[in-house]
């Protein structure tokens, strides 16, 4: 359980608290209403990203990190609200996070409070205020553990382990080029054939293999460039299992930590690339540990392999398969 401490969060993002602040919410907007990715644009108008459709609603959200009460954004607040209307005229319920709290007068709904909430009924909008105490509810402090202490905590955080593991697949496949330059014209192989199948949800274990140099890299990169912001997608050589424990892979982290990052997401893809190099490991029981957990947990896995290698490794660590020639 991670208990909000703001002190903590202004020290950590000082350069730009409103964007951070932004980042957080809607993490865990995408948590509370199932959503793996939500649309938005750049100086999106009145909300933060597009409206979402859920229950019979049209949800928006927005996320403001003020150094002073509330009752000093009333106007920015209302103005927010009337845009929101003009701009989505189907929504009818906003989202509001904040880092302030309203100060209750005598007892009372403080006036600013009460005449922004007068407002959004007016609009047809459902206000749902999102405080400083909503940071310190189950849902945020114990529920989404994981994401509150990256923000609320100096330690490091599961979210920097996926942040260094984005950047490593990035780093793997940056070195990848998907089209074929001559001279002054640039080729580039039809590959959305193999891409469809790899694609279907029901193929959770593939191979892809050929000879050195066929494009096996190329067709990965390809996948990961149409889905990286959608689903987790991850890339690891083979020769990064050479390991006396499968907790070696994340330094500083146990494999369960980086398992449990993405327990509730219904897509995410693992790579093992090279998967011919396995097989000079000097110890694979790390390796195996690491497939048998990533089976269990719904992960689709794909190993690019050469030829001569497809027969002994869907022997040693596949139940089933797709061959790709």
């Amino acid at each position: 359980m991670i208990k909000p401490n703001w002190d903590i969060f202004n020290a950590k993002f000082s350069g730009n608290p409103q964007e951070n602040f932004e980042w957080f919410c809607y993490l865990l907007f995408c948590k509370e209403f199932d959503q793996q990715f939500i649309f938005r644009y750049k100086n999106q108008s009145a909300i933060e990203t597009d409206p979402i459709y859920f229950e019979n609603q049209v949800i928006g959200w927005q996320a403001k990190y003020f150094d002073s009460t509330l009752s000093n954004h009333k106007d920015k607040i209302l103005n927010s609200l009337t845009n929101a209307k003009r701009d989505y005229p189907n929504i009818t319920k906003i989202l509001f996070y904040t880092n302030q709290e309203w100060g209750q007068f005598r007892g009372r709904k403080p006036k600013g409070q009460e005449e922004i909430e007068t407002k959004a009924e007016d609009l047809g909008i459902i206000l749902d205020w999102r405080p400083a105490s909503f940071f310190e509810s189950e849902f945020v402090s114990k529920d989404n553990a994981i994401i509150s202490q990256y923000f609320f905590t100096l330690d490091r955080s599961v979210i920097e382990l996926i942040k260094e593991q984005e950047i490593h697949t990035q780093n793997i496949l940056n070195q990848i080029h998907t089209c074929i330059q001559f001279r002054n014209s640039s080729f580039e192989i039809d590959r959305n054939n193999l891409l469809t199948t790899i694609k279907d949800k029901s193929n959770k274990v593939i191979i892809i293999n050929g000879v050195g140099g066929v494009g096996k890299t190329v067709l990965i990169k390809k996948l990961y460039e149409e889905v990286k912001d959608q689903i987790p997608f991850y890339v690891f050589k083979a020769t990064e299992f050479e390991l006396k424990n499968i907790n070696d892979l994340f330094p500083g982290f146990s494999f369960n930590k980086f398992s449990e990052a993405y327990a509730n997401e219904n897509e995410k893809i693992v790579v093992i690339e090279s998967s011919e190099k396995l097989f000079e490991l000097k110890n694979s029981d790390p390796f195996k540990e690491f497939v048998s957990e990533i089976i269990r947990t719904k992960w689709k896995i794909i190993f690019t392999t050469r030829d001569n290698y497809l027969d002994v490794l869907n022997l040693q660590f596949l139940k089933s398969l797709i061959l790709f020639r």
